[in-house]
């Protein structure tokens, strides 16, 4: 239909591209295709999506300037690649989540989800672009009933045979691409679009766990379901897929420097203090010889506990040390991650991060955040680090009541409840003064009766 040039515009001197209709397209679909295309990026503006600075559509003139994203496609990192960590393709797949349920909730349906639709940033952000076979749900349709366009490998069951095109379509052709990305080619593939086409419509999908062994079983299960041949039964939105996917580990994917081949990821585990369980055995008291030395088993046994109550305070306070360095990965992301990354870190800073100043500053400025799932989040995390989010109760309970958005409303009405009925912490401080206050009693018995 036309070309994409790099130009710069005069007046800022920013880089651009433009894609210009070729003038020798005379079609009238195709001309309309492409001023649709025009409308919807303008009415688009999100993260995820590639930004359209404007256009021309008159006599034999038309084009439009969008941002110059410039470090390829997600396609051809998986031709230099192969394919990705499942971790990864995560990632990506939350942030192919957000740009699809910014467009869907609009009425628009891009009906050619592809790794080559989707640019890669000098961030490592992708970016959907090319909306020329776009469907409105509300407008006129431009495809004739029974006809159909997409691309072989990802096109819907309901795509191929020409029936309605909804939100779902969308979602079976992410998890074609997801399952791309993680096994390193589509879920039906062949050098006949025939065979292809056939595939996505009469056969079973694969399982992505028959090719890859480490996948979580909830990611396997998703993409099963993306790849439902009912819409029906795919799921109801892209909002839930990307649930599913934060679901699926609580591992977060701490960027690590400038991302120019993909992701340079490195997983930061959160995990909770080291319990009893995990201490060190301690030696069992030193059964008395006879009922002279009772003192003695008494001292014996008194210091054996100690040792236990020692050995779990000091496996406390690595656990505690491990859980610093990785709040302070989350702490990072949630204020410099890419907005999947963010949401991840948003949702953990409730679990290990209590305590904070600077967590608490985060999550309040979340609290303000125009997106409303961040809020949702921001203050559902402030419930679970309990009696520590107190300072922010008055915050909470004005967003109980004045929120526009009514999940926003609950999360904040239970995060306040939780925070109220949380008790005060008392850390490793108890018991470190257990184990001292036993092993210095312990001393003194053993010092006042000597040695028998």
């Amino acid at each position: 239909m036309g070309v994409v040039y790099r130009a710069r515009y005069v007046p800022k001197n920013r880089h651009v591209a433009v894609k210009m209709l070729s003038p020798d397209i005379t079609n009238g679909v195709f001309v309309e295709r492409f001023e649709r295309e025009l409308e919807i990026l303008k009415s688009l503006r999100h993260p995820n999506i590639v930004h359209c600075f404007g256009g021309v559509c008159e006599d034999e003139r038309r084009f439009y300037a969008m941002e110059l994203v410039d470090g390829g496609t997600l396609e051809d990192l998986l031709v230099r690649r192969g394919r990705l960590g499942w971790e990864q393709a995560v990632e990506y797949a939350l942030e192919m989540c957000a740009a699809l349920e910014f467009a869907h909730e609009r009425g628009i349906v891009h009906r050619d989800i592809k790794p080559a639709n989707f640019l890669v940033a000098g961030d490592g952000r992708l970016k959907l672009s090319d909306f020329g076979l776009a469907a409105v749900m509300q407008g006129r349709r431009l495809t004739a009933v029974g006809k159909t366009m997409g691309t072989y490998c990802y096109m819907a069951p309901e795509q191929i045979r020409g029936k309605n095109i909804t939100p779902q379509t969308d979602l079976y052709a992410l998890g074609c691409v997801v399952y791309e990305m993680i096994a390193g080619a589509p879920p039906f593939d062949g050098e006949a679009p025939a065979a292809i086409l056939h595939g996505h419509v009469n056969t079973p999908p694969p399982r992505l766990a028959a090719s890859v062994s480490d996948v979580p079983a909830g990611l396997d299960l998703l993409i099963g379901d993306l790849l439902a041949k009912d819409p029906a039964r795919r799921p109801q939105g892209a909002g839930e897929v990307a649930q599913r996917l934060r679901s699926l580990t609580n591992t977060v994917l701490a960027s690590t420097g400038r991302r120019d081949d993909g992701l340079t990821n490195r997983p930061v585990a959160a995990r909770a203090p080291v319990g009893v369980a995990e201490t060190v055995a301690a030696p069992a008291p030193v059964a008395a010889a006879a009922s002279g030395r009772g003192w003695s088993m008494l001292a014996v046994s008194t210091s054996a506990a100690a040792v236990v109550l020692l050995a779990w305070s000091l496996s406390l306070w690595r656990g505690q040390a491990r859980l610093e360095s990785a709040r302070d990965e989350w702490l990072a992301s949630a204020r410099n991650g890419s907005p999947s990354v963010r949401l991840a870190a948003l949702q953990m800073l409730g679990r290990v991060a209590q305590g904070s100043d600077e967590a608490l500053e985060i999550l309040e400025a979340a609290l303000n955040d125009a997106d409303p799932q961040v809020r949702q989040i921001a203050a559902t995390s402030l419930g679970e680090m309990g009696a520590d989010a107190r300072p922010l109760q008055a915050t909470l309970v004005k967003i109980s009541r004045t929120d526009p958005e009514p999940r926003v409303r609950m999360a904040a009405t239970t995060a306040g409840k939780a925070i109220r009925a949380a008790p005060e912490g008392g850390g490793i401080v108890l018991p470190l003064l257990m184990a001292a206050t036993v092993l210095g009693g312990g001393a003194f018995w053993w010092k006042r009766r000597g040695p028998r």
